[in-house]
């Protein structure tokens, strides 16, 4: 039977020996499409997934990328299932992967699980070099409860749970847990790992003097980083753990690429003329943040252009 005629837009054919493909060339395939062809796409789709015969014939002819595939999603957990049946799927060896990911992620949205603690360092990838997806959000939400789990975390070889470990410390420790704070963020400086230092430096704040072993490592951070956006963790941390000293950095943070390092250095500089005069300048430039010019026109006492 030969094919009707197609009329509106026009096509350019290419294909293999098996099969062709048809590209518009028009780009308004709505606005052409034949009357009644969606629906007909539709129940198309529908049977190819109902009917696995077709669905062979069609994969042999054009390839499995255009088969219309069943859905992938978990379906032998429950809607609601207790936090109980979460951790024992977690717990079993020969759970599905997708299944654990699965959840995992309920576990992130609910109350803490204690006994989701024990199993973290059996949560890991095939190979173990990660976690599986979403771990370290259901273990954030045990909050202190995971502060002794997490210094026997951090002794850890593998990576991915010595960082969970630190993550839990910064959030949660006390001022014992300095030292080994400290001792990874030189780990990290020395081996020239820039991401994620800014949450261990912020960790540090929270000690103010009893974090004075940082302060040197602190300020080489701020100095060296190349992620400017980290620039003020570090400078609030130094200023926590001991503000003397500090006028130079909030001077040159006047200058700062990124604006929490100007707001800093707004507050903190030292009322010398190039400050004033820098102060000015950040009041009446119609490119600042809002935010910027207020607080430079305060610190100035003459608000102007505000």
């Amino acid at each position: 039977m030969p094919l009707p005629a197609l009329h509106g837009p026009t096509y350019r054919r290419s294909g293999t020996t098996e099969a062709a493909s048809c590209t518009r060339t028009d780009g308004n395939a709505a606005a052409s499409r034949p009357a009644g062809l969606g629906p007909r796409i539709h129940r198309r789709n529908e049977r190819l997934r109902s009917d696995p015969y077709a669905r062979e014939t069609l994969r042999s002819l054009l390839g499995p990328a255009t088969v219309p595939r069943p859905s992938r999603r978990v379906r032998h957990l429950d809607e609601t299932p207790t936090g109980g049946t979460l951790l024992t799927l977690l717990a079993d060896p020969g759970a599905r992967k997708d299944a654990k990911v699965h959840a995992l992620r309920l576990l992130a949205c609910r109350p803490s699980e204690p006994g989701l603690l024990a199993l973290v360092p059996s949560l890991s990838d095939q190979d173990g070099r990660f976690p599986l997806p979403g771990l370290a959000r259901a273990v954030a939400r045990c909050g202190p409860l995971a502060v002794p789990d997490a210094r026997t975390w951090v002794e850890d070889g593998r990576g991915w749970l010595v960082r969970i470990g630190l993550e839990i410390l910064a959030e949660h420790g006390d001022a014992s847990d300095v030292p080994v704070l400290t001792a990874h963020l030189t780990a990290d400086l020395e081996q020239g790992s820039w991401c994620g230092p800014k949450v261990l430096a912020a960790s540090l704040a929270r000690f103010g003097p009893q974090a004075a072993e940082a302060l040197p490592l602190l300020r080489r951070y701020w100095l060296h980083t190349p992620h400017s956006y980290e620039r003020p963790a570090y400078l609030e941390a130094l200023a926590a753990i001991d503000p003397d000293g500090l006028e130079h950095a909030y001077t040159e943070s006047l200058w700062d690429c990124e604006a929490d390092a100007r707001m800093l250095g707004i507050a903190g500089a030292p009322d010398l003329p190039q400050v004033r005069d820098r102060l000015a300048q950040l009041r009446d430039d119609p490119l600042e943040t809002p935010e910027a010019r207020r607080a430079a026109a305060a610190r100035l006492g003459r608000p102007r252009g505000v």
